[in-house]
C-alpha cells in the first residue's frame, strides 16, 4: 500500500518529533450490508449510508455547507428540530431515526470530492475514523465539531486548509498523512482546527 507518515498524538502538544514514525495506510472500514439511506450532499456529490455505520461520500466538487443545526445533513439527528433523517416524524427519535438505530462509525470521502462542508459531521458522537481522499483540498469550519469519539484520521496529500473549530473536542489519537511535507503545508484557522489539539491520552 501507499507509504505514509503516521503521527501519534502526545496530549495537547500535538505532533512531536518523537511521535513521527513510518507506517502504512490503516485499513479502511469497508461498507457492508444494505444502503439504509442515500442522497445528495452537494451539487455533484452524493452519500451512501450503510448498515454497518459507514458513510461513503462520492462524486465531484464540493460538499454543501450545513451552517447550523437547523440545516443538518441527512445523517444527523438533532432532536426535535425536524431534521431530514427523521423526515419530520421525530419525537425525541422514538425509534424512527436511522441515526439512532445505525450510528455512523466511519466516513470515507472518495476521490473527486474537493471539500468537506461546514458542520457536515457535527455532533456525530459515534464516529471513530475518517478517511479523506487526495482530491480534498479543504475542510470547512465545524466539519467534525464535537465528534468526541473520533480516534483516527487519514488525510490525502492535497489538503491545504482546515477551518476554525473543524476538530473541536475530537480525541484523535492518530493522524496518517501522505508525508511530512504535506502535513506541514496545511493552513489552520485557530487551535481547534488542528486535528491533534484534543488528542489527550
Amino acid at each position: 500500500g501507499l507509504s505514509m507518515v503516521s503521527f501519534a498524538v502526545d496530549g495537547e502538544r500535538g505532533v512531536t518529533d518523537g511521535n513521527v514514525t513510518g507506517g502504512n495506510v490503516p485499513e479502511k472500514v469497508e461498507p457492508s450490508g444494505s444502503v439504509i439511506k442515500s442522497g445528495k450532499c452537494g451539487q455533484y456529490v452524493t452519500y451512501k449510508w450503510y448498515e454497518n455505520g459507514v458513510v461513503v461520500i462520492s462524486g465531484s466538487g464540493a460538499m454543501r455547507n450545513y451552517p447550523n443545526l437547523f440545516h443538518s445533513p441527512h445523517w444527523r439527528c438533532s432532536g426535535c428540530m425536524g431534521c431530514d433523517c427523521c423526515e419530520g416524524r421525530c419525537d425525541h427519535c422514538n425509534g424512527y431515526c436511522v441515526m439512532c438505530n445505525h450510528p455512523i462509525k466511519s466516513v470515507i470521502v472518495e476521490e473527486g470530492v474537493t471539500s468537506i462542508g461546514s458542520g457536515a459531521f457535527r455532533y456525530c458522537g459515534s464516529l471513530e475514523n475518517v478517511t479523506i481522499g487526495d482530491s480534498v483540498t479543504s475542510i470547512a469550519y465545524d466539519a467534525f465539531y464535537y465528534c468526541s469519539n473520533l480516534k483516527t484520521l487519514t488525510i490525502g496529500k492535497n489538503l491545504s486548509n482546515i477551518g476554525s473549530n473543524a476538530f473541536y473536542n475530537c480525541k484523535i489519537r492518530k493522524v496518517y498523512a501522505y508525508d511530512i511535507t504535506s502535513w506541514l503545508k496545511i493552513k489552520y484557522n485557530g487551535f481547534d482546527s488542528v486535528p491533534t489539539r484534543y488528542g489527550a491520552t
